[in-house]
């Protein structure tokens, strides 16, 4: 029963943070001052994420398991972002990917071992 509760706590952290990542993503998109130029950025940020929109949804290990790369592509972005030049906005996104990265993996461990 503790494996169960594990995996719950897991799938659960893993999708907040996706949640707060896309939140992340969209407020950093729309805090640039040239409408003009949103587009591209919004495309590039959020579309990876949109990919695994629906195994998210679903629970699915296997989106998990590719989410992990996904996130270590937005934890590097924002680690690159956060040391240039320091934002919330960068910040925030490295959390979430690092809160992401870790518990999609934990999940798909967990629930391998609990099935």
């Amino acid at each position: 029963m503790i494996d169960q509760d594990k995996v719950i706590v897991a799938r659960r952290l893993a999708f907040s943070s996706y949640l707060l990542l896309v939140i992340v993503i969209i407020a950093w998109v729309l805090s640039i001052e040239d409408p003009a130029r949103r587009l591209t950025p919004f495309l590039l940020g959020l579309l990876p994420l949109l990919l695994v929109l629906r195994g998210m949804l679903y629970a699915r290990p296997k989106t998990h398991a590719v989410l992990v790369f996904i996130a270590l592509l937005y934890l590097i972005h924002g680690s690159v972002e956060l040391f240039t030049a320091f934002t919330w906005f960068a910040l925030l996104e490295t959390i979430a990917s690092l809160t992401l990265m870790f518990s999609a993996a934990y999940y798909v461990k967990w629930h391998q071992q609990a099935n």
